[in-house]
């Protein structure tokens, strides 16, 4: 288990969380090389031919749940920049997907705003001639 250290602004939208010092993400040990075990063909597809052409020191799948107000959100990708910034990117081949492209648009602007101290998000679409990556703020 690794743990995150709260931030004020956190434990304020988290009453829940109050009285807890830290709280406990399972991460699951999954870099740059390693071949995850992948829930969508876009995902592999983007874990394949983006990531390793962006010089990330680190590139995990699926590693964390992050506890939001209104549910839960499992980032698909985070990656660990050669400056150390974290990026939480949420791979999509179109936001009015049937089943999770609302309800992943939604989480993804939410987490956005409650773990802004954990990094940067981003959405990362496949356009005609390769990714499209978008920062959600």
């Amino acid at each position: 288990m690794t743990k995150l250290k709260l931030s004020p602004d956190v434990a304020d939208l988290n009453p829940h969380l109050a009285g807890h010092e830290n709280i406990q993400a399972r991460v699951r040990p999954e870099y740059l090389g390693t071949e995850p075990g992948f829930k969508s063909k876009l995902e592999a597809k983007a874990w394949r031919t983006w990531i390793p052409t962006q010089n990330f020191k680190a590139a995990f799948y699926e590693p964390l749940v992050l506890h939001l107000t209104g549910g839960n959100y499992t980032p698909d990708i985070i990656c660990i920049t050669p400056e150390g910034e974290m990026w939480i990117i949420e791979v999509k081949g179109a936001w009015n997907a049937y089943q999770s492209g609302r309800s992943s648009k939604r989480n993804l602007k939410q987490a956005a705003q409650e773990f802004k101290w954990l990094g940067r998000f981003f959405s990362l679409m496949p356009e005609k001639r390769g990714w499209k990556l978008t920062e959600i703020e």
